[in-house]
């Protein structure tokens, strides 16, 4: 077994920028919504608890930090007040990335943080907003 770090466990691939973006167009928009829910899920989560051993606000953004950090497939900005969140993903991929990039982070904040998040996407950005009245460690 190799002990990695769950890219090769989850089956991560690498592909150019301008192949992914190929690929995206070809896609409707509501079948993007649709494996976005989907995967927002189930795949977040696992990796989370692969890497952190545990699923709270903390955790989770950790791992959108760190996947936007290693994937190069966008830059985050946390902002916070009064028990608001807006998360930016700002990414040079076009709607479609937006289109699939917001229902995915959406549904993993709502699986794991058990909010309501609302999505906004334009072309270069996908917003995510929440209310949570606190940071909790969890368990």
């Amino acid at each position: 077994m190799r002990n990695g770090t769950g890219t090769e466990r989850f089956g991560f691939v690498s592909i150019s920028a301008e192949s992914f973006q190929s690929i995206l167009e070809e896609v409707d928009d509501k079948k993007l919504e649709n494996i976005a829910t989907t995967l927002g899920s189930t795949m977040p989560e696992a990796v989370t608890m692969f890497w952190f051993k545990k699923l709270n606000l903390e955790t989770f953004l950790q791992m959108i930090s760190l996947f936007g950090k290693y994937s190069g497939q966008f830059v985050i900005e946390v902002d916070y007040k009064e028990g608001n969140y807006v998360m930016t993903f700002h990414h040079h991929l076009g709607k479609k990335w937006s289109i699939y990039l917001g229902p995915l982070m959406s549904q993993f904040a709502k699986s794991v943080l058990k909010v309501v998040p609302h999505t906004d996407v334009t072309d270069n950005l996908a917003v995510i907003t929440f209310r949570m009245d606190s940071l909790k460690s969890g368990d």
